[in-house]
C-alpha cells in the first residue's frame, strides 16, 4: 500500500506487516524510525517490532484486519515527530586490539586501500559510529559512520569460521561478530567484549540509536581487560 508520506505498507502474513521508506538511510530517519519504535511499543495490538536501516517490521498478537486503519495510523504518528528532538542514546567504548595475530586481514586491507596500517588504525578508531539496528546475528550491531577511505569490497571467498569478537570492515559498513560464524569482511581487530549473552537481561546491551567509539589497545591490555569482565569490574560505558 503506497503511502503519499514517503513510505509504503506492506502485509506479509496475516498478522506481520512491514513499513518501508523511499528514503536512504540517515541520522533524520533513525530518529524518526525509533520514534515509532518507542511508540509502537505501548499499543495494545504490536507484539514484536523490528527495526532495518529504512523499515519497521510489525507483528500483531493478532491478524490483520485493515491495512489501511495502520497507514492512517503512522500518518497520524509522523505529524507529531516534527516537534520530537534527535534521540540520544547511551555512548560505548569498545576497546580493540589491532595488532596482526588478532588482525588476520589489516596488511592485506592496508595495502589494497594504499594506506599505512598505522594509518588505517587511527581512521577506523577516530570515528565516533551511531547503531542502526540489531541483525545478522544475536547482538550484530549495524554501524554508519566509517571513513570512506575504509571503504572496500567484501571478500570474494567468505571464511567459514570468523571468530566471535573479530572487528571487520566489509564494504561501507565496519561490524563486531557477536558469535563464531561464516563472514566475508576483513578482519582488522578484536576485542573481548561480548555483546551478547542469552543469559543476561537484555542479552544485548546496546540498542539502535547508541553510539559505538574503538579505542586501541595492545595484547597485553587485552589480557587485563578480559580479566576485568570476567569479574565484572570493567567498565565500557562512557
Amino acid at each position: 500500500m503506497e503511502n503519499k508520506s514517503s513510505f509504503i505498507v506492506m502485509e506479509i502474513n496475516q498478522n506481520t506487516f512491514l513499513v518501508e521508506w523511499y528514503q536512504k538511510p540517515s541520522e533524520i530517519l533513525l530518529n524518526k524510525l525509533l520514534f515509532l519504535r518507542k511508540t509502537l511499543k505501548k499499543h495494545p495490538d504490536v507484539l514484536i517490532c523490528r527495526m532495518g536501516y529504512k523499515s519497521l517490521l510489525i507483528q500483531l498478537n493478532k491478524k490483520i484486519k485493515n491495512l489501511e486503519w495502520w497507514n492512517q495510523y503512522f500518518n497520524k504518528i509522523l505529524i507529531k515527530i516534527e516537534k520530537y528532538k534527535n534521540f540520544e542514546g547511551k555512548k560505548w567504548i569498545i576497546p580493540v586490539c589491532y595488532e596482526n595475530n588478532f588482525a588476520p586481514d589489516i596488511i592485506k586491507l592496508s595495502k589494497a586501500l594504499k594506506l599505512e596500517v598505522n594509518e588505517l588504525i587511527h581512521l577506523h578508531s577516530k570515528k565516533i559510529y551511531k547503531v542502526y539496528f540489531i541483525g545478522f546475528l544475536p547482538g550484530f550491531p549495524y554501524l554508519s559512520g566509517l571513513d570512506p577511505r575504509l571503504h572496500y569490497r567484501r571478500k570474494v571467498k567468505p571464511k567459514l569460521n570468523v571468530p566471535k569478537g573479530s572487528v571487520a570492515i566489509g564494504g561501507k559498513q565496519t561490524g563486531i561478530y557477536t558469535a563464531d560464524s561464516p563472514g566475508g569482511w576483513h578482519i582488522i581487530g578484536f576485542t573481548p567484549v561480548s555483546f551478547f549473552n542469552p543469559k543476561t537481561s537484555p542479552p544485548c546491551f546496546i540498542k539502535p540509536g547508541d553510539t559505538i567509539c574503538f579505542e586501541k589497545i595492545d595484547s597485553n591490555s587485552l589480557k587485563d581487560i578480559e580479566v576485568g569482565i570476567r569479574k565484572g569490574d570493567y567498565n565500557f560505558f562512557k
